[in-house]
């Protein structure tokens, strides 16, 4: 009895109470270094106010406290400060026993017009089982037992279904794996491909996309971390550069680019981690031509672009690349995969699948079939190198010039003259507008040269142009242009700049050319033309010469009537995107075969490759945040077993993964909580400074239910506005995520209640304040008397 009494004097002592508040501040100052020398807040909890011991702690006080005043039995009228004041300690100290044992403490994952009445508590561990015919998935909470591991069995259903734990890994790296499973590639249809070591560039197999006389594609299953030197080096195997004339189609050249080409070539792969290659492009010059580029990329791939002048139209030679197709998989040592591939007109196409960012995926029968990852390649079975795209783009100017009935009125002068002709000679305006804006581009020259002769279907309508009806000052300025264009043209051509040909030629009026600065030599040419339409009047009559009659030369006044109205091939064709593009080469090639298999061949070429989880053991992070464990679980129903390893999903919302042929999905996840209110996210929105894309808050407007009461109640939460219901569950916007530019925002809310908020701990604090007021009275009245 006496150590009893011993015992209880001790726990209601100061001495008790100074060992108490010295542990807690050990902790304290203990969880502090902690929480700084691992930067994790989490190890910090763990170590603290979530430890047991903290909890022995918060008891150890309520016993000191509620031991120190009954101490004082029996009670005196003195004692009631006192008293009031232990009673206030009291009840804040329970309500805060209360909070932690009984308290509610969640988040809640939400997409935009979804909703939810479920929490999960951050760091419980609970495996999610969803059969085919199941509406809600039921969770299994992973238990420990006294000994501090994880129960061995997790569920045993009526189903038959039993699930049991085999490993419990407290850290490890999940990715989800596409293109690349372990050691191999892996695509739909073929076989497992070997990935080679960086160096080998080895095709690992070969695949025919389309039955028939379609080439055969190259494939390759790489490992390195120099994808654009990679990209480089395979664009060359198999390549060949050929150079022809336009006007003939004589092959100049026809050279491997592995080789030794006649001339320079230079490839550009410009690479970025986040993107693949982008803007790819092939510049060359041979043995004295002028600089051409073939971009290999975008809406204006394959297309010979004049680097040195650009305003004359087309090289007189053209440049392809003719190629065995090459399909390549490329992974990094980051398990990042990159699919490349190249057309046999030698275009270039790649496509990032980052580790950790997977764009997009298909879910079959709501993932109780699995997963895959599906691209499609922008080729199909139509032609489609630098000839066919130049024809769909002269294509594609006569779908636009189509899109009304054209009306001579309403045209230009210069193409009322054209209009007059062809229904004189009784052919199509737009087909022949399109047929010489074409024909004058590939003969390069600032207007159309009279000594080059016209096809015949042009021949015809230009020897019909009749310039009665135009205006005499229209016709000379025409005449003139011409005269002076046929003597610097031809300098122009040989790479002196129009500056310098108009002063060779000793034009007159440079002076006032050079007095406007021109932003380029084409602004120069254009504004020089209209210069000479402008001043017409003031020439002596042209010259006239026994061509004048000639069709070419009737061509080569109408082409300076066009640039006076700035009419020329590549100032009124719109380049189309790439989707367009492929779009008009397979209505402008549509005959090429039969009419039940044109579609199928325009299609582009799909490759799929299942979705699968790859996990690694690391070594353990700083930070327990970083920590994400593995289980490995051996799952049973009757005769049919299977081994399924699952990475822990931290918010609840990652994939589930299919078992016993589809049968169930699990995933390991969270422990979720039902809570009586139904929340839905209609609208979240981030709010910037002004003029500004800073964020300065985020909003989310919900719909509240009462699920007990039905009564629905629509609130805008921010930030630093938090919502409360009248039963204390408070809703904190966490945090807000968009996946893309257009998709829907998805919402963290973090959710607690505090029930003994209201009962326990206010009113215990208001009494512990009324208590040290009446401390205070009482002292001070015994100081005065």
């Amino acid at each position: 009895m006496k150590a009893i009494r011993l015992i209880y004097h001790f726990l209601g002592s100061v001495y008790f109470a100074l060992l108490l508040i010295a542990a807690v501040a050990i902790y304290v100052v203990a969880g502090t270094f902690l929480e700084s020398i691992t930067q994790s807040h989490r190890y910090a909890a763990l170590f603290t106010y979530e430890s047991p011991v903290f909890g022995v702690l918060l008891w150890g006080f309520f016993i000191n406290i509620l031991f120190a005043a009954t101490r004082r039995w029996p009670f005196r009228v003195r004692h009631v400060p006192f008293l009031t004041t232990h009673l206030g300690l009291l009840m804040i100290l329970a309500g805060v026993l209360m909070k932690h044992y009984f308290g509610v403490q969640g988040s809640m994952h939400i997409t935009e017009g979804s909703g939810s009445h479920e929490i999960f508590a951050q760091n419980s561990y609970a495996v999610s089982i969803q059969g085919r015919n199941d509406p809600t998935p039921k969770h299994y909470p992973l238990e420990k037992t006294i000994s501090g591991r994880y129960n061995p069995l997790i569920a045993n259903r009526s189903d038959g279904l039993s699930l049991r734990l085999a490993e419990f890994h407290p850290h490890t790296a999940e990715w989800l794996s596409t293109w690349v499973k372990g050691s191999s590639a892996m695509l739909a249809g073929l076989k497992p491909l070997p990935m080679e070591k960086e160096g080998h560039l080895i095709p690992a197999g070969k695949i025919r996309f389309y039955q028939g006389d379609f080439p055969v594609w190259d494939i390759y299953a790489l490992r390195t971390d120099d994808i654009a030197e990679t990209i480089h080096k395979l664009y060359l195997k198999n390549a060949n550069l050929v150079v022809t004339r336009r006007d003939t189609g004589e092959e100049l050249l026809n050279s491997p680019l592995e080789g030794k080409v006649r001339g320079t070539i230079k490839l550009s792969f410009p690479f970025s981690p986040g993107s693949g290659c982008n803007d790819s492009i092939c510049t060359f010059a041979i043995e004295g031509t002028d600089v051409i580029d073939m971009p290999l990329q975008g809406n204006m791939a394959l297309q010979n672009i004049n680097l040195a002048t650009p305003y004359l139209g087309n090289f007189p030679l053209t440049a392809d690349i003719v190629r065995t197709p090459l399909l390549a998989v490329i992974e990094n040592s980051h398990h990042d995969v990159y699919l490349v591939a190249f057309d046999q007109y030698g275009k270039v196409w790649t496509h990032p699948f980052l580790k950790d960012k997977l764009e997009s995926f298909i879910s079959y029968d709501d993932g109780f079939s699995g997963y895959s990852v599906r691209v499609d390649l922008p080729f199909n079975a139509y032609p489609s190198g630098r000839k066919e795209r130049e024809n769909a783009l002269a294509f594609h100017l006569l779908q636009q010039l189509n899109q009304e009935p054209i009306e001579e009125k309403k045209l230009s002068p210069p193409l009322q003259i054209l209009w007059r002709a062809t229904e004189k000679v009784k052919v199509n305006f737009p087909e022949t507008l399109v047929a010489f804006l074409v024909y004058w581009d590939n003969n390069s020259g600032w207007l159309y040269s009279q000594d080059v002769p016209l096809p015949s279907s042009l021949e015809k309508v230009f020897g019909a142009i009749d310039w009665s009806g135009v205006a005499k000052e229209d016709l000379q300025g025409c005449q003139w242009a011409q005269l002076l264009f046929s003597m610097i043209d031809p300098l122009m051509k040989e790479k002196m700049t129009p500056s310098e040909a108009l002063k060779q030629s000793g034009w007159p009026l440079m002076s006032l050319l050079e007095k406007n600065k021109m932003q380029d030599d084409e602004e120069l040419l254009t504004l020089l033309t209209q210069q000479i339409f402008a001043a017409s009047t003031s020439f002596p009559p042209a010259p006239n010469s026994d061509d004048d009659v000639l069709p070419e030369k009737q061509a080569a006044l109408l082409s300076a009537y066009l640039r006076a109205y700035s009419i020329h091939l590549k100032t009124i064709v719109e380049y189309p995107s790439e989707e367009e593009m492929y779009s008009l080469l397979y209505a402008s090639q549509s005959n090429l075969f039969a009419n039940d298999i044109a579609e199928a061949y325009a299609k582009p070429i799909s490759l799929e490759t299942s979705l699968v989880a790859t996990h690694e053991s690391i070594p353990p992070g700083n930070k327990l945040e970083d920590n994400i464990p593995k289980v490995l679980l051996y799952v049973s129903q009757g005769e049919h077993k299977q081994a399924i390893s699952l990475a822990y999903d931290p918010s609840g919302v990652g994939l589930k993964w299919p078992i016993l042929d589809g049968k169930y999905l699990l995933r390991f996840q969270p422990l979720y909580k039902e809570i009586p209110y139904h929340i839905r996210l209609r609208q979240a929105r981030q709010i910037n400074y002004a003029n500004s894309a800073q964020a300065f808050s985020y909003e989310a407007d919900l719909i509240i239910t009462d699920r007990s009461k039905g009564i629905v109640t629509e609130k805008t939460i921010s930030m630093n506005h938090v919502y409360e219901t009248w039963d204390g569950y408070r809703f904190y916007l966490s945090s807000i995520a968009t996946p893309s530019d257009s998709g829907a925002k998805r919402i963290q809310i973090v959710v607690n209640r505090d029930p003994a908020k209201y009962y326990m701990t206010y009113p215990g604090a208001i009494i512990l304040s009324c208590g040290i007021v009446m401390l205070f009275v009482y002292l001070a009245r015994r100081r005065e008397s």
